[in-house]
């Protein structure tokens, strides 16, 4: 019917006019098929494909820090193509055992993963499969709840890799992205450290054990916090109380990242310390270029859980990020009474113990 009014009124148009609506509507049909042509190319490439998935994950990295010409990179193109490693680390490492953050552009992974999600509920999608996926997904969900990680971290990972086993490949990535995106909601939502790290540990066991969770655990980190990407969040209207829910979760999204790439320096692992490092520098080289009062609630979670394996590791560029961010952007943080000005002084403490 609304199309008919629609008809109707263009008809009482001039000629001139009504040829340029039907032009306008022409290029809209074009463009949004385009874009759902765009979307389901990156879904095949990135995620339902088992095979491409896998050459995600670059066997070569570079070994020194580049330029800052180099290195510089736009919030609004935010993917990570190379991972940053200090010139000073103490480890040197055969190239090809480098590990390395992914080449695929943030908003690919995050929009691929929503797909995903909403997938598993697509009876259209999934069609003489979706009974199926509904009894696994029934099953997953009684695993996941009994994850627990700690001394099981590598039995739980072996458990929820046999629960999504099965033949079909674009099952078998649904499956990887409601056991990440569960796994990772956990340890976002949750206000107790030590289940937070422990899901980060099952989640670097899992890429440990199926390298095809990579992208897939990356693409669901990315939709919990985007200073992960990293890319300033977009500013919007909220209230003091809003705004401390919400850094919450940054601040246990970057704790379950550093849980995730701790405790592996040596390139044996899909992730490991210089993913920190890499997110370190690239979030204080936004924030000397551009306030943003996330970043000491995102940053002291950050430097308070790796920070003295970064200083351990990485000696002298350690140090010089430290004062960085004690000479240059500590200064000019806006300090709100209740709403940064706590996070701004637990930051400052953390600064002063690494420096001693």
């Amino acid at each position: 019917m609304a199309s008919e009014i629609q008809q109707w009124k263009r008809s009482s148009e001039p000629l001139t006019t009504r040829s340029q609506a039907v032009r306008r509507d022409i290029d809209k049909q074009f463009t949004s098929r385009e874009s759902r042509l765009r979307k389901q190319a990156v879904y095949k490439k990135s995620v339902a494909s088992p095979t491409s998935t896998a050459e995600c994950v670059k066997a070569e990295l570079p070994s020194s820090l580049p330029s800052s010409s180099q290195s510089s990179q736009s919030t609004s193109s935010p993917a990570h193509d190379q991972t940053i490693s200090p010139k000073d680390t103490q480890t040197t490492l055969p190239a090809k055992q480098y590990p390395t953050l992914l080449t695929i552009p943030a908003a690919s992974l995050t929009g691929a993963m929503t797909e995903l999600l909403a997938a598993s509920a697509d009876q259209t999608l999934l069609g003489s499969h979706y009974e199926d996926v509904r009894e696994l997904l029934w099953g997953l969900k009684g695993t996941l709840n009994k994850t627990t990680g700690g001394k099981t971290t590598h039995r739980d990972a072996c458990s929820l890799i046999e629960m999504i086993s099965c033949p079909n490949d674009k099952v078998k990535a649904i499956l990887r992205a409601q056991v990440a995106d569960q796994l990772v909601h956990r340890g976002c939502e949750t206000r107790e450290t030590e289940v937070c790290e422990a899901m980060g540990a099952v989640l670097a066991e899992l890429m440990t054990l199926d390298r095809a969770f990579v992208p897939i655990i990356v693409g669901a980190l990315y939709r919990s916090c985007p200073l992960l990407i990293p890319e300033v969040p977009s500013q919007t209207e909220e209230t003091d109380r809003e705004f401390e829910e919400r850094t919450n979760k940054y601040r246990m999204s970057v704790l379950l990242y550093c849980s995730m790439c701790r405790g592996s320096a040596d390139g044996t692992k899909p992730c490991d310390l210089r993913w920190i490092w890499y997110l370190l520098e690239s979030i204080n080289r936004i924030a000397s270029k551009q306030v943003f009062l996330e970043y000491p609630g995102f940053m002291e979670p950050l430097l308070s859980c790796a920070g003295s394996e970064l200083k351990q590791v990485y000696p002298e560029s350690f140090g010089k990020q430290l004062s960085l961010m004690k000479s240059e952007i500590l200064p000019r943080l806006e300090r709100i009474n209740g709403k940064t000005t706590g996070q701004i002084a637990r930051l400052d403490r953390v600064l002063r113990e690494l420096s001693a």
